[in-house]
């Protein structure tokens, strides 16, 4: 049949916890080297050179420098691959936010009934509850028009692409078979929803009675099926699962690509529409399911509801409670997932940021702690406030860039896991690792400064005289 359920609700399955562990493993990535090579550090002490370490500035040794700063590197190249892979989340939850639908989402209200089948058996007595809802729907007050269809966005069904035949021309290539967004739908559909008419026209009331074969395609797909020739006339099927031959239908219209399944996927652009008639036809009969019923509202759609619960249950008392919701909380419910992966992230890079500029300022405030000497040495030959800060912000910074480097390389393949979960944003986006770059270059530069400031306030006499 050509009417499962939609897989909008299939798009984030699992996404959540890829994010969670590819935070997570960074995140142990760091305790591992934070805790690891200062335990293993503390097991190689001399006794003998520990008792004799008693002046000031032995603590400073250059292996432990070096130990430190190495430390200092591996969390700031890991605070850069998370703060990449959050930035590159932030951009495509903008960019999900931003993106154009195809039609207009606001004020659109959608609401689905099941019809006993005692009482609605017959496709006439289905038909006329479509009258008799449509007409009493369209005179509530705030309502502009509305209309009857198997689905709205973005819960179109789907058919598979491999199954489409152009007339003449032959089965298409099952090489990369893809998903067409499925729609069946009332002459008024297109108007109510604002799809525009690219070329051709939508459906009279006497193909929609009939169902008639013709059928109305999106943009992409004329573009995809006919490579820039002319749609209008040209005959197309498609072949049911389990079908050998499917029914001929005549391109009628052309209309503007929708998020027909969201915000993802070829079914952006591939949509196949066809006349609603009596309905969806299913293992030999008829569902009791008359339809979605679509109302474009000029105020709060979602105050429209319980007037629709109403109307249904004037004219018959024995339907169950409708379906009723709003289109635009459906893609609000979308974005839900990609919303709570990218704050996931992004308190994981503020934590590890904020780890680093922790770790990057102890670091240089004991280094300041022991070159006291050396530091009033500098000053008492001449050194310039300047020098002693540029010397302690340099001695900073190395590792901060070097962690910079590194991270950036990391990144550059790590980033490719996320992938999947981006949405018009390359793995490798050039802003999301500039911003991570100055972000950090930012922070360990403001982690530097207290120590360089602290440097400069060295009393070259007291610091000679110290042991």
């Amino acid at each position: 049949g050509l009417r499962p359920e939609s897989l909008s609700d299939l798009s984030h399955i699992g996404i959540d916890t890829r994010v969670l562990l590819f935070a997570l493993a960074l995140v142990v990535g760091v305790a591992i080297v934070s805790g690891v090579l200062p335990a293993l550090r503390a097991t190689d002490v001399s006794l003998g050179a520990a008792l004799k370490s008693g002046a000031p500035g032995s603590g400073g040794a250059a292996g432990s420098g070096r130990v430190r700063s190495t430390l200092v590197a591996g969390e700031m190249m890991l605070s850069v691959v998370l703060l990449v892979g959050a930035g590159l989340l932030v951009r495509s939850l903008v960019e999900r936010q931003r993106a154009d639908l195809g039609f207009h989402a606001d004020g659109l209200l959608t609401m689905r009934t099941m019809l006993p089948k005692s009482r609605y058996a017959s496709s006439a007595s289905r038909a006329a509850f479509r009258t008799e809802l449509l007409e009493r729907a369209r005179a509530l007050p705030g309502v502009t028009d509305a209309t009857i269809a198997m689905d709205a966005p973005p819960q179109y069904g789907f058919t598979g692409f491999a199954d489409l035949e152009v007339e003449g021309r032959g089965p298409l290539s099952a090489a990369a078979p893809r998903l067409v967004a499925f729609n069946m739908v009332s002459p008024s559909f297109f108007h109510v929803l604002g799809i525009s008419v690219i070329s051709g026209r939508s459906f009279s009331d006497a193909e929609n009675r009939t169902g008639a074969g013709v059928v109305v395609i999106s943009k992409g797909m004329a573009d995809r099926l006919f490579r820039g020739e002319n749609a209008i006339g040209q005959r197309v099927r498609h072949k049911p699962r389990g079908s050998e031959h499917g029914k001929w239908s005549t391109v009628i219209g052309v209309v503007n690509d929708v998020a027909a399944m969201g915000l993802t996927g070829d079914t952006r652009h591939l949509q196949w529409y066809e006349p609603f008639g009596n309905g969806v036809e299913l293992a030999g009969g008829f569902t009791p399911d008359p339809g979605r019923l679509i109302v474009r509202t000029t105020g709060d759609a979602s105050a429209l509801a319980p007037m629709l619960r109403g109307l249904v249950h004037s004219i018959d008392t024995e339907i169950p409670a409708p379906d009723i919701s709003t289109v635009e909380s459906h893609f609000a419910e979308q974005l839900a997932a990609p919303r709570f992966n990218t704050i996931l992230l992004g308190l994981f890079a503020a934590l590890a940021l904020v780890l680093a500029a922790v770790g990057l300022f102890g670091v240089l405030s004991y280094a300041v702690a022991q070159r006291t000497r050396e530091i009033g040495i500098r000053v008492a030959l001449g050194a310039q406030t300047r020098d002693v800060r540029a010397l302690v912000v340099r001695q900073g910074m190395l590792p901060a860039i070097i962690g910079l480097t590194l991270g950036a390389i990391a990144a550059f393949f790590a980033t490719r896991v996320l992938a999947s979960l981006l949405y018009s944003v390359a793995p490798r986006d050039t802003t999301a690792f500039v911003g991570a770059g100055v972000v950090l270059v930012a922070t360990a530069f403001a982690a530097c400064y207290v120590p360089a400031r602290r440097a400069t306030k060295v009393d070259p006499m007291t610091a000679l005289r110290s042991e």
